[in-house]
């Protein structure tokens, strides 16, 4: 009897370990055809003359871009405004971690609040759109002002 119960649990060990097995090669089969596929789509985009970027997203994901197309799109503030809009926000008295959730929504919070201090310090660029966004801000009192 105790032989019988052995051979048993053994053979559904088999069975079991065998289709774990196979779940994990069908996995890795298309985890490995979705990255084939993205590359030559970039590969492909390059080819077409577009400077493609990724982009950061929430849930560990990312998104590919064409730069040039969203650079039209989304031009820089003159330098000027910049710096006054830089002068006039007090970051000290300000929680530029809430703010930057406000500015940047598709970064993730950690992403957003980097992204907005480099703004605010002049180590990056200002979009018109996160000028516009922060002025509004300022406006409404959100903002603490020097």
């Amino acid at each position: 009897m105790v032989n019988i119960d052995r051979i048993i649990r053994e053979s559904i060990e088999t069975v079991l370990n065998e289709y774990k097995d196979q779940q994990f090669n069908d996995n890795m089969q298309a985890f490995l055809k979705r990255k084939k596929e993205r590359e030559e789509r970039a590969a492909s985009e390059r080819a077409k003359g577009k400077r493609l970027k990724t982009k950061k997203l929430k849930g560990g994901q990312k998104t590919w871009y064409d730069y040039d197309e969203w650079k039209s799109q989304h031009g820089t503030e003159d330098a000027s405004s910049e710096n006054d809009l830089r002068n006039k926000i007090d970051m000290e008295k300000t929680n530029i971690a809430s703010v930057a959730r406000e500015v940047h929504p598709d970064h993730t919070d950690q992403g957003a609040q980097s992204q907005l201090r480099k703004e605010l310090n002049g180590e990056r660029d200002m979009t018109s759109d996160v000028a516009r966004k922060l002025n509004q801000m300022v406006d409404r009192g959100q903002i603490a002002i020097k």
